[in-house]
C-alpha cells in the first residue's frame, strides 16, 4: 500500500482519472495537509455582548509536522503563507480563497504537479499537450495507475466492511492514508466524522475564554467539505482567482482568532 502514501491525493487522482477540477484538487490537498498534521483547524466562538448571537469562526494554523514536512510544489498553494509567518491564524474561508488565488487556475495547478521531477517520469507530453497542460501516461505511469487502483480497491473494500465506529482499524487507516480517503467512491463522510469524534485525533479541548469563547481544535470531515465549497463560489478551470474576492488571509474579527 505504498503508493497512496507516497503520492498526494491530487497526484493520485490525476494519475488514475487523468482529470479533475481546480476546486477538487485544492479541497483534497488542504484536507490531506490537515490529516497529515501539517496544518490544523481550530474554532472560535465570538459574540460582542450577551445580547448578540454567538458566531463560530474556523481558523487554520500550523500543526506539529509543519516544520519537518517536505512539501510538493502544489501543496505550497496553502503552505506559503505560513512559511512567511508561522504564527499566523487564517480564517478557513480565507484559506480557501488563498488556495484559489495562489493556484490561479486548473491549468496552473496541474503545471505545478508536473514540476515534480518524480511525477514527470510517469507521463509524456507532446507540444500541444504542454500548451494545454494535458498529458499521457507512459509505460511506467500505466503501471503506477494500476497499482494505485489496486490500493484504492483494497481501501474501499476495507471501509465497506466496517460497520462499527469503534473499529480501531478504520481509525488507523484514516491516520495512515490521510487525504487519500477522499478518493474512495461514495465515501460516507458522516461515518468518518463519527470515527474522528470517537477517537479524537489529537483534538484539543481548550478552556473557553470568557470574552471570546475559544472552543478548541476541531476537524470534521463532513463540515470540511461543505465549508470548503462555501469558501469560494467558483469550482474549476477558470483563470485568475476563480471568482474569489481579494483577501489578506486574516479574518480581522479580533478576539483570540485574529492575526498575530
Amino acid at each position: 500500500m505504498k503508493h497512496l502514501t507516497e503520492y498526494t491525493p491530487a497526484e493520485a487522482i490525476l494519475i488514475v482519472k487523468g482529470k479533475s477540477t481546480q476546486k477538487e484538487l485544492l479541497k483534497i490537498t488542504l484536507a490531506d495537509l490537515i490529516l497529515k498534521k501539517v496544518l490544523k483547524i481550530f474554532q472560535v466562538e465570538i459574540k460582542s455582548n450577551d445580547r448578540q448571537k454567538a458566531y463560530l469562526y474556523k481558523y487554520i494554523v500550523i500543526d506539529e509536522n509543519f516544520k519537518s514536512y517536505l512539501a510538493k510544489p502544489h501543496e505550497n498553494f496553502f503552505l506559503s503563507a505560513f512559511r512567511q509567518d508561522p504564527k499566523i491564524e487564517i480564517q478557513f474561508k480565507n484559506m480557501v480563497k488563498i488556495g484559489f488565488q495562489n493556484s490561479q487556475s486548473y491549468y496552473h495547478f496541474k503545471q505545478e504537479i508536473f514540476n515534480n521531477e518524480k511525477f514527470k517520469t510517469y507521463i509524456s507530453q507532446n507540444f500541444f499537450q504542454k500548451l494545454l497542460a494535458h498529458f499521457s501516461l507512459n509505460e511506467k505511469g500505466t503501471i503506477l495507475k494500476r497499482n494505485i487502483e489496486t490500493e484504492l480497491k483494497y481501501l474501499t473494500d476495507q471501509f465497506s466492511k466496517i460497520t462499527n465506529i469503534k473499529d480501531r482499524k478504520a481509525a488507523e487507516m484514516i491516520s495512515v492514508f490521510a487525504g487519500s480517503i477522499f478518493l474512495i467512491p461514495n465515501i460516507n463522510y458522516d461515518f468518518l466524522d463519527q470515527m474522528d469524534a470517537d477517537f479524537a485525533f489529537e483534538r484539543r479541548t481548550a478552556m473557553a475564554d470568557a470574552s471570546s469563547g475559544c472552543s478548541g481544535w476541531d476537524f470534521n470531515l463532513n463540515d470540511y467539505s461543505s465549508d470548503f465549497d462555501s469558501g469560494c463560489s467558483s469550482d474549476s478551470g477558470s483563470s485568475g482567482d476563480s471568482g474569489c474576492s481579494s483577501c489578506s488571509g486574516c479574518s480581522g474579527c479580533g478576539g483570540c482568532g485574529g492575526c498575530s
